[in-house]
């Protein structure tokens, strides 16, 4: 994740598109994302994806300006047709970072997580226009790293912001923010939200 600093949009997304394009040969995928919310916390998303942990750590560096996370990745819920309707290029997603509750460790977030609130994130592929719903948990750091910057990522594919609204407009979002009171450190202010392009390399 980075910020574009002082560069234009435009040339922000190429750089970032560029940078991410020589990174292909190291790893099984590239994605990157460009934000199109108005202030986002962040303007270029990329997720690398790697066969092993060993070799993700490897490409793991300290830069100025970006947030590197190791993440294991869960599918929640798709669509019979999500593979199909999902588009390669400027596909729509909501991005939200979550801390976790105090006093929770990393493997009890990520518990309470896939055994209680990813059964509602299944509900949105049913119940709304979602296409798809991932959830993604930050690896403990090894000993004397830095702590992870957010602990959970859950991406949610539409194919609209018109989808977006339909979504937001069902019970399941209220629903979600009542389970969030159990493992989810709401006041946090690095919890975080917002709407991405996403395209695969």
């Amino acid at each position: 994740m980075a910020k574009r600093g002082d560069k234009l949009p435009l040339e922000f997304k190429q750089e970032w598109i560029e940078l991410h394009s020589q990174l292909k040969r190291a790893s099984n995928k590239v994605v990157v994302g460009m934000s199109t919310s108005e202030k986002p916390p962040f303007d270029g998303f990329a997720a690398m994806y790697y066969s092993a942990a060993a070799k993700a750590k490897e490409t793991l560096a300290d830069h100025a300006g970006r947030q590197e996370v190791l993440c294991e990745e869960f599918l929640s819920g798709e669509k019979l047709d999500a593979a199909k309707t999902i588009k390669p290029k400027e596909q729509i997603k909501v991005v939200r970072l979550i801390i976790r509750k105090s006093g929770l460790s990393l493997a009890q977030f990520k518990d309470h997580w896939l055994k209680n609130y990813s059964k509602l994130e299944k509900r949105l592929t049913i119940e709304t226009p979602v296409l798809r719903v991932v959830a993604s948990f930050a690896v403990p750091p090894d000993p004397g790293a830095n702590e992870p910057s957010f602990d959970g990522m859950e991406e949610v594919y539409l194919a609209s912001l018109e989808d977006f609204n339909a979504m937001l407009a069902s019970p399941i979002p209220a629903l979600m923010r009542k389970e969030e009171e159990n493992f989810v450190q709401l006041d946090s202010p690095h919890n975080a939200s917002l709407i991405v392009e996403e395209s695969v390399l």
